[in-house]
């Protein structure tokens, strides 16, 4: 379940809203990304399909985790007993500025 958005234009996506700047098709396939995370009970139900490149993102503490909605975009979230926090949509270039 999505417990806490780091971001509104995160929460934004996720409610179904229009974001400024990112095309419509890209919002699809982040939307659908952000609705299997919502559904998984445990992590390893990330790692179907693979498109979600799901894989735990080094040097973290709490571990944060990532699946990849395209080649630059990135959704990372935090897992805590069954649920996500601090769940960020992301341009991959830009990781380390924000998180």
């Amino acid at each position: 379940m999505l417990i806490s958005f780091k971001d509104n234009k995160t929460e934004k996506i996720y409610s179904g809203e229009r974001v400024k700047g990112i095309s419509i098709d890209l919002i699809k396939k982040a939307r659908r990304r952000l609705a299997m995370l919502n559904q998984a009970i445990q992590l390893e139900d990330l790692y179907f399909p693979p498109s979600n490149r799901f894989h735990a993102l080094s040097g973290y503490a709490p571990t944060r985790y990532a699946i990849f909605v395209d080649k630059q975009w990135r959704i990372t979230f935090d897992w805590h007993e069954g649920d996500a926090h601090n769940i960020m949509y992301y341009l991959k270039t830009i990781i380390k500025r924000f998180l």
